[in-house]
């Protein structure tokens, strides 16, 4: 069997001209579409008839050949040499999807293309040599596929593509909200932020790009962060338990996993976004009760068990749960000097982000140097940590704070 198939593929590859077998070297995935068409034409050769379209080789063709470079030279090559017929057949087919692509991402309202301006880059692209009248004909077939394309009549006419799955607003906003995410790394609101732009055309991609606001500084690092969500997303739609591996910082900013590194077994509920980051809700088999764990402080991508999950408590409602947003409003930045007990560092980088300057100060506590916006939230989350938190300077500052709390204590009185 192997000796056969070697003879196969020698002769196939001896009916390769030397112009083709050189990019048949060069370029992996060319070379593929050239070993199986030159096979195709050995066994027609030794069967005397055609091969069937709907033959396995005559498949793994056209898939090889949906993913082949869009290099001209390549295509020509192919059409000349090796399967000029069966190119042609699967190129009208092809023609509407490419000019598809074309008129979605070359194209607006203010930037229609011509027929000529379609023809020249479905030949530029794709190797594609079309005609006027083919393209209008197809033009036409697309927008009774129900695209939105519309025509801008004049000596010579032009067209754009209308109707878009997402209007420049929604990807606005969406863009934004990944852009600022603290869930999501540096490189994943990146990649991300990349996709959206892929949504609408060209030009608004690029003016979107002009307007986005950088990353945030306080982005975690993470990068395992859409394998963690993928893990449990199917462990919820399986009904499964999970293992998992969470991690706090200590005082040195160092990751030491929690429950001294053993795995936590937790029957996970669904995901939520809550102030800025991503938590997951189910019932912990360790609280024997509903908990809550932060996803971008799972370690490592949790591990889906056969066990069945546990079912949430009769009445649960998942919103009432949820009631804890931290909200901020428009004051004058300062730089607020905290000593802190070493056990608020998880809080402290929550808030403020890796990049906190913080220096130990005795065995119990350390100095966090932050820049904030003084306000009564930045007081009411300080009183919060019940003297854990304390406020070291400006002096104006803690005194503001003083008397905050003479009057909640008057108040109370």
């Amino acid at each position: 069997m192997g000796n056969r198939a070697q003879k196969v593929r020698r002769k196939a590859v001896y009916q390769i001209p030397d112009s083709v077998a050189t990019i048949y070297r060069q370029n992996a995935i060319a070379g593929a579409i050239f070993y199986t068409a030159a096979l195709i034409r050995s066994r027609e050769s030794k069967s005397g008839k055609q091969l069937s379209k709907n033959s396995d080789t005559y498949m793994l063709f056209r898939k090889i050949f949906l993913y082949c470079p869009a290099q001209l030279r390549i295509m020509n090559l192919v059409k000349s040499h090796i399967v000029e017929g069966f190119i042609m057949e699967n190129t009208n087919r092809l023609r509407l999807l490419f000019i598809q692509n074309i008129l979605s991402e070359k194209t607006n309202e203010e930037h229609p293309i011509t027929i000529a301006q379609i023809i020249a880059l479905l030949e530029s692209r794709y190797g594609i040599v079309a005609h006027r009248t083919t393209v209008s004909d197809d033009l036409q077939v697309l927008q009774e596929a129900g695209m939105d394309i519309v025509k801008v009549r004049s000596t010579q006419s032009k067209y754009f593509l209308a109707g878009r799955q997402f209007e420049v607003p929604e990807i606005k906003i969406l863009l934004d909200a990944v852009l600022s995410s603290k869930m999501l790394t540096e490189n994943k609101s990146i990649a991300l932020s990349e996709k959206l732009l892929s949504l609408t055309d060209c030009h608004t991609a690029a003016a979107l790009r002009q307007g986005l606001r950088g990353i945030e500084g306080d982005k975690p690092v993470n990068e395992k962060i859409y394998y963690i969500i993928d893990a449990i997303t199917r462990a919820i739609l399986r009904r499964k338990k999970i293992s998992l591996h969470y991690f706090r910082y200590n005082e040195q900013k160092e990751r030491v996993l929690r429950h001294e590194g053993e795995a936590y077994v937790f029957s996970p509920y669904t995901l939520v976004w809550n102030g800025d980051y991503y938590y997951l809700v189910g019932i912990s088999a360790r609280h024997e009760g509903v908990s809550t764990f932060r996803v971008d402080r799972i370690a490592e991508c949790p591990v889906i068990l056969e066990e069945e999950a546990a079912a949430m408590p009769a009445g649960f409602d998942i919103s009432r749960y949820l009631q804890q947003t931290f909200r901020m409003f428009d004051a004058k930045h300062r730089t607020v000097r905290l000593l802190c007990a070493n056990d608020t560092m998880d809080a402290l980088i929550d808030r403020f982000g890796e990049d906190i300057t913080a220096e130990a100060y005795d065995k119990n506590t350390f100095i966090a140097t932050v820049d904030i916006a003084v306000s009564h939230i930045f007081y009411n989350w300080i009183f919060g940590f019940c003297g854990k938190i304390r406020i070291l300077s400006p002096q104006d500052v803690q005194e503001t704070y003083k008397q905050m709390l003479r009057d909640a204590l008057d108040g109370a009185n």
